[in-house]
């Protein structure tokens, strides 16, 4: 009788943990939630592979995610979505795009119901959304095909009215920070820059007067990316080893070289990377694997050598990726089966060789970098 009161006791007491009728449990505490951390995943021929940051900027690997069916082009990416909840990823022909819910803790991933979705040709890998997070655009053959983006669900709707062109063939694509501008690569002789006005109420594009723009050199920008601030798009030309610099006039659209344009990079690069505050910029050389690197005028858009540059040597194949930190820049190299890490100083912009580094990742070729919670 004394051991049954006793076991009463600490029952009572929550002592053994034990969980009462209403799914609460005395004497516990609920888990705190997790804290944010960034996840670097990077795609291959096998699938997609998960990869935790610590505070040193070390790679560890996580979940591995297999799937044969991935982007591999020049002008592709990969990117999340709705603070990290969801990736996105087209497939090996650019004709479909995969949406994959994220894990929070593990990285691994779930594709999500309607996954994948129909863009409605084959396409250039290429992915942007708007600031919003409310619309969604792939480059393809034929234009620009737009989507509302769920950011509950994960799934897309096809816009009215989409694909949207101005005559182009397009190859990347990037939306302004303000909103109001999308902007592609190429163009029907492959050597221009599009800009389209895009309808923040519908996300309908309509190309603004003159586009397609013909762009200073003969042959094609590639990759691009739009400064944080709005108003000045960089693009990889890897046939001149130059980087275009446009500044776009916010009222009608239209683009105009920034002073000193095209800035000279080495051996055909492909890639771009700017850090978050927009004040260096860097691309991926994939001739000889180097890193150039450039500080940012953010007044007249003008880049300038980083003293050192080009850091690294066979290091980087394809993308370069620089952490929502802005500490540091990591570069995919998929003929080393290898990621290599850089630490990026915060007031010259020069890059340092992590320790450790490069960290195996077998055939690694685009990264992106999500804050998860």
């Amino acid at each position: 009788m004394t051991l049954r009161k006793t076991f009463y006791a600490l029952t009572a007491a929550g002592l053994f943990g034990v969980t009462g009728c209403g799914g609460g449990s005395y004497g516990t505490n609920p888990p705190p939630p997790p804290s944010p951390h960034e996840v670097l995943l990077t795609d291959s021929a096998a699938g997609i592979q998960a990869f935790s940051i610590d505070s040193s900027g070390m790679l560890t690997a996580l979940a591995s995610t297999p799937d044969s069916d991935l982007s591999r082009f020049v002008s592709g990416n990969m990117l999340t979505a709705a603070s990290g909840k969801f990736l996105l990823v087209t497939d090996s022909a650019g004709t479909n795009i995969k949406v994959f819910s994220i894990n929070q803790n593990t990285g691994g991933l779930t594709p999500v119901s309607g996954s994948p979705f129909a863009i409605g040709g084959a396409g250039s890998g290429s992915l942007a959304m708007d600031s919003s997070g409310k619309y969604l655009y792939a480059p393809y053959q034929t234009g620009v095909a737009a989507f509302s983006f769920n950011s509950s669900t994960g799934t897309l709707s096809p816009l009215a009215n989409s694909p949207f062109s101005d005559g182009s063939s397009p190859f990347a694509g990037a939306v302004d920070p303000s909103g109001k501008l999308f902007y592609t690569t190429g163009s029907t002789v492959q050597t221009g820059l599009s800009v389209y006005a895009l309808n923040s109420s519908t996300g309908a594009l309509t190309a603004v007067a003159g586009s397609p723009f013909a762009t200073p050199l003969s042959t094609g920008p590639y990759n691009l990316v739009v400064a944080p601030a709005g108003g000045t798009v960089y693009a990889t030309v890897p046939s001149n080893n130059a980087v275009l610099g446009m500044s776009i006039n916010p009222m009608s659209g239209t683009p105009s070289p920034v002073v000193g344009s095209p800035f000279s990079a080495v051996d055909t690069d492909m890639f771009l990377g700017l850090d978050p505050a927009g004040k260096f910029l860097y691309t991926c050389n994939e001739g000889n694997g180097t890193i150039s690197a450039f500080t940012v005028n953010a007044a007249s858009g003008t880049l300038t050598p980083i003293a050192g540059t080009p850091f690294g040597f066979s290091n980087c194949n394809t993308t370069v990726a620089v952490d929502p930190s802005g500490k540091y820049l990591y570069a995919a190299n998929p003929g080393g089966n290898s990621i290599t890490g850089f630490s990026i100083d915060a007031t010259t912009g020069v890059l340092t060789m992590l320790i450790g580094s490069p960290f195996p990742a077998t055939d690694a070729t685009l990264i992106t970098i999500a804050t998860l919670h």
